[in-house]
């Protein structure tokens, strides 16, 4: 073998590695973006779940979200503001998810079913009234998808919403649905 030989073989070998090399870079690239779709899952996941446990561990909280979803009328001055700022926190939720979502690092089932979840209050009376009051809290491309696909989409079939408003007698009528 000539030292021309050694040469030719020692670039085919370095040629191999570089390619075994990328060939790793790109699995590692692939397990991470996994890894951040998981994380930005469970991040969405965390979210909501510290929301619904603030009304288990907190009872006043259910009646006033049960009040206000019923209709901003039925609450007092302090019972608006923590319905407001409750469903501003819901909300802002939504809105993170959204753009996790559009970014492509939430899968569109789960988005679809937080956005499932979300409608279920937006569509009572007290959650139209909220967003009409605050829509300037959200940025202009969330606020155009709300109003586009959520505030003008029926409950899917066998949803319901959080509560049910039973007529004008306010917050005594108001009936939680399962």
């Amino acid at each position: 073998m000539t030292l021309e030989d050694f040469y030719f073989i020692s670039q085919i070998l370095a040629a191999l590695g570089i390619m075994a090399s990328l060939i790793f870079v790109g699995l590692q690239v692939r397990q991470s973006t996994r890894q951040a779709k998981a994380d930005a899952a469970q991040a969405v996941h965390d979210n909501f779940a510290k929301w619904y446990l603030s009304f288990s561990e907190h009872p006043h909280l259910s009646e006033i979200g049960i009040k206000g979803l019923a209709g901003l009328d039925n609450l007092t001055p302090q019972e608006t503001m923590h319905f407001i700022t409750s469903i501003l926190a819901v909300l802002s939720y939504t809105q993170s998810a959204f753009y996790k979502w559009r970014e492509g690092d939430l899968d569109d089932e789960l988005w679809r079913s937080w956005e499932r979840s979300s409608l279920s209050y937006l569509d009572t009376k007290g959650g139209k009234e909220l967003w009409a009051l605050r829509t300037y809290a959200f940025t202009p491309e969330f606020v155009d998808y709300v109003e586009a696909n959520l505030l003008n989409t029926p409950l899917p079939e066998g949803a319901r919403p959080w509560v049910e408003n039973q007529g004008a007698a306010g917050p005594q009528k108001a009936k939680v649905t399962p």
